[in-house]
């Protein structure tokens, strides 16, 4: 079970039209055992490992979390 989950409402660039899009990032900590959620988190939400300290970002073209800190995903 993550244990803490914020939710912070973004505007990103303008899109093609010049409209920008309002975005809810996620920013997830709990433990590497806890599974990290791929359905219905936005691209760049970030997930925080409490007991290994390894960051990752979640990449929503692809459906995965990217481990910042250099390890595997």
């Amino acid at each position: 079970m993550i244990s803490y989950i914020e939710q912070k409402t973004v505007q990103s660039e303008p899109d093609a039209g010049g409209e920008l899009r309002s975005v809810v990032l996620s920013e997830m900590r709990g433990l590497s055992t806890d599974e990290k959620p791929t359905q219905d988190v936005a691209n760049g939400s970030s997930f925080i490992e409490m007991d290994t300290g390894r960051i990752f970002f979640f990449d929503e073209a692809n459906g995965r979390w990217l481990d910042f800190t250099g390890g595997g995903t």
